[in-house]
Parts: structure tokens; C-alpha cells; sequence
């Protein structure tokens, strides 16, 4: 995740807005209201669901480490709003690359992951709690995983703050 007033695209717009008399302090008023950049493929292979409901803190934290870790596998993040308690999601609204979906009132959780699957534009789809943490590296095993025909569903190793972990390693349907 890249903080958005510091990229490259920054520069290059602001050079462009100093040539228009009175653009640049529109433009700046503009990007003061950007928190971030996440990328965001045009034709992604992974859509990754986030259904949100408050908790800015763990929900940008998640964010960022999806941003920081996914590599160079083509995807998406959705995150879903599901009515907010409090700012939220008009800070999801910040977030350059991010496809936000707000709902028109709170659905739970179950409902907030469907919705986001309406949305999703990806082969394989990923569900994360927006306070998950995701490892360097964790996007390509699972993809790989899925390229077997007999596998149609990966579950991940969830490890607890204390370090103890839960795997489920085998389901038989």
C-alpha cells in the first residue's frame, strides 16, 4: 500500500495543476482527501472480499498487509461496508484501487459476503475478516493450491497473536 502523496502519479499532477491558474490548490484540496493506494487489476484472477463493519484500525491494518504481500498474482480488493458505526467507510472511500461497496443498511455478516461476491470479477475468490493479517507471500499457495481440479476449496492456517495456530488439513465433501 502506497501512502498516495508520495508516489510518482503525485508529482506528475501536481506539475500538471501548477500550469492551470487556481488548479493547484483545487488539486491539492483533492489529494488531501486520499488516504492510500492499493492496486487493482483490470482483469483480476483473485477477487479478495472484505466485509467491514467499523474498526478502521484493523481494517486499514489488513489492508495494507494485503497491499504489501499479495506479489504480482492479478487481483482485486472489495471491501464491503456493511453501515458503519462510525467514519469507516468514508475512509474506505479514500483508498485509490480499492472497490468499495457501501450497503443500504446493516445485512450482517453472511449478507455483506454475498454482496461482495456480486461484485467480484476474479476466477477465485478469497473472504478475509478485516482484521486478518496476511504473511509475505501468502497469496500464491493458495492460487496454486487451486490449480488442481480436485481442490475446490483452501482453507487457511489461522495463527493467534500468542503464536498458537489452527490448521484444518483435510475435508472430505
Amino acid at each position: 500500500m502506497t501512502n498516495v502523496s508520495s508516489s510518482s502519479a503525485m508529482t506528475a499532477l501536481r506539475s500538471a495543476l501548477r500550469r492551470v491558474p487556481g488548479a493547484e490548490t483545487a488539486g491539492r484540496k483533492v489529494l488531501q482527501k486520499l488516504l492510500y493506494q492499493v492496486p487493482c487489476s483490470e482483469r483480476p484472477l483473485v477477487s479478495i472480499i472484505i466485509p467491514v463493519y467499523g474498526h478502521w484500525k484493523e481494517t486499514f491494518a489488513c489492508l495494507k498487509a494485503v497491499a504489501e504481500t499479495a506479489g504480482n498474482i492479478p487481483y482485486e480488493i472489495i471491501a464491503v461496508d456493511d453501515c458503519s458505526p462510525d467514519s469507516t467507510g468514508k475512509k474506505l472511500d479514500r483508498i485509490i484501487g480499492l472497490r468499495v461497496v457501501h450497503m443500504p443498511k446493516n445485512g450482517g455478516f453472511i449478507r455483506a459476503c454475498n454482496t461482495g461476491l456480486q461484485y467480484a470479477r476474479g476466477e477465485i475468490v478469497i473472504y478475509l475478516n478485516n482484521d486478518t493479517e496476511v504473511n509475505p507471500g501468502w497469496l500464491l499457495p493458495i492460487v496454486e493450491r487451486l490449480k488442481d481440479p480436485t481442490i475446490g476449496l483452501v482453507g487457511a492456517r489461522l495463527v493467534y497473536a500468542d503464536g498458537t495456530s489452527v490448521s484444518y488439513t483435510h475435508l472430505t465433501l
